[in-house]
C-alpha cells in the first residue's frame, strides 16, 4: 500500500531555509506501507534515496509518537526490524554531518544498540551513531560521559565527521558529548536500526527524522537544526 495515513502538515517547526541537506528522511513523508501497515520503504525527500526492507517480518511499524509531539515515527522492535539503502548508495566523503531525532527504549544496561550504521571504505562497517551501556559512541565502541539517552524521551543527536577529529552533540549545540577520531573513510551506505550483518544490536524505540549534510556544521548551523527539532518534536533543544 502506497502512501502514509499518518501524514501531517508540517505545522510544528520550520526547517532552516539557509541549510541544504543532501538527504532528508522525515516520518510524515516518503513512506510506503505494506498491507500490514508496516514500513517497506522510506524515501528521502531531497533525492529520493530509499531505505527499504524486503523481508516483511523485519519491517518497522509507524506510529504517532506522543513522546515526539505526536509526529509520525518509525517503531523499531529491538529484535528484528531495520531499514537499509542499497550498497554504495551514499558514497559520502568527509566532512559530513548527521542528525537523527529518536527515542531509545532499550534498557540502560542493554548491550550495544545501533541507531544507524554504514560500511566504510572498501570493507568493514562503521557505526555512525550508537549506544553502549547508556553511552553514545561513534566509530568503534567508545564510552563517553554523555547524559543517559535511555530516558524514554525525544532527543535530537548530531554526529559530525571531518576526516581528522569528529564530534557528537545531544539536543544543544554546546553539549559536546564526544570528541574522537574514528577515521577518514567515506560512508558508503546506511542501515537504520542495527549494524550491518548483526543478529543482535537492534534498536528498540522510535526514529522520526534523519538529515545528512555533506559538510561539517558550525555551532551556529547546529543550533539552527536543534531549534527546528525542538519546535517540531519537543526534543530537549534550547
Amino acid at each position: 500500500m502506497m502512501g502514509n495515513p499518518f501524514n501531517r502538515a508540517p505545522s510544528n517547526g520550520v526547517f532552516p531555509p539557509s541549510l541544504s541537506p543532501k538527504w532528508w528522511w522525515r516520518g510524515d513523508l516518503g513512506i510506503t506501507l505494506d498491507s500490514s501497515n508496516n514500513v517497506s520503504q522510506w524515501s528521502d525527500i531531497v533525492a529520493g534515496l530509499a531505505l527499504s526492507q524486503a523481508t516483511a517480518g523485519n519491517r518497522p511499524g509507524l506510529t504517532l509518537a506522543p513522546q515526539l509531539n505526536n509526529q509520525p515515527a518509525l517503531v523499531l522492535d529491538g529484535a528484528t526490524s531495520y531499514l537499509q539503502t542499497g550498497l554504495n548508495a551514499l558514497s559520502l566523503a568527509q566532512p559530513s554531518t548527521y542528525y537523527v531525532v529518536c527515542r531509545i527504549t532499550n534498557s540502560t544496561g542493554a548491550n550495544t544498540v545501533v541507531i544507524f550504521d554504514s560500511r566504510s571504505g572498501s570493507t568493514g562497517t562503521r557505526t555512525v551513531l550508537g549506544v553502549n551501556l547508556g553511552n553514545y559512541y561513534m566509530g568503534a565502541i567508545t564510552t563517553s560521559n554523555s547524559s543517559q539517552p535511555n530516558d524514554f524521551a525525544a532527543h535530537a543527536i548530531c554526529a559530525q565527521y571531518n576526516g581528522a577529529a569528529s564530534a557528537m552533540f545531544q539536543d544543544a549545540a554546546v553539549n559536546n558529548l564526544i570528541t574522537t577520531n574514528p577515521g577518514t573513510n567515506s560512508q558508503l551506505d546506511m542501515i537504520v536500526g542495527t549494524v550491518q550483518g548483526a543478529s543482535t544490536l537492534f534498536l528498540a524505540g522510535n526514529i522520526a527524522e534523519i538529515v545528512i549534510f555533506p559538510i561539517q556544521h558550525s555551532l551556529q548551523q547546529t543550533s539552527l537544526m536543534m531549534q527546528y527539532f525542538n519546535q517540531r518534536y519537543g526534543a530537549h533543544a534550547p
